[in-house]
């Protein structure tokens, strides 16, 4: 379902809002904002394949699939970019309340 609705809802941008494209600083925080969110949103739809592999670590228990592994690596990914993204985003730009905000 991710690679179906996310993907498809990501590959359906414009070409000028992409997450990779060049954004005017006029729209860097909306643009910034955006893929926080959809990153945001990941990082809760997997986050429990984490909390499960913690807990199966705890007791000693195996992963049961590669499924699951890999749930657990997507948001393990998403999370590593959306702090990446936040970063740059802080060290690039003005940081006016509602961008602290929406960083924070």
């Amino acid at each position: 379902m991710d690679n179906t609705n996310i993907g498809d809802w990501l590959s359906k941008l414009p070409h000028f809002f992409a997450e990779h494209s060049f954004i005017p600083t006029k729209y860097s925080l909306a643009h910034a904002v955006m893929m926080w969110r959809y990153r945001n949103l990941r990082i809760i739809m997997y986050r429990p394949f984490v909390i499960r592999k913690a807990i199966y670590a705890r007791d000693g228990r195996l992963e049961e699939s590669s499924e699951s592994e890999q749930a657990y690596e997507r948001c393990l990914h998403e999370a590593k970019c959306s702090i990446t993204s936040i970063s740059e985003f802080c060290a690039g730009n003005e940081l006016t309340r509602v961008a602290a905000w929406y960083s924070l």
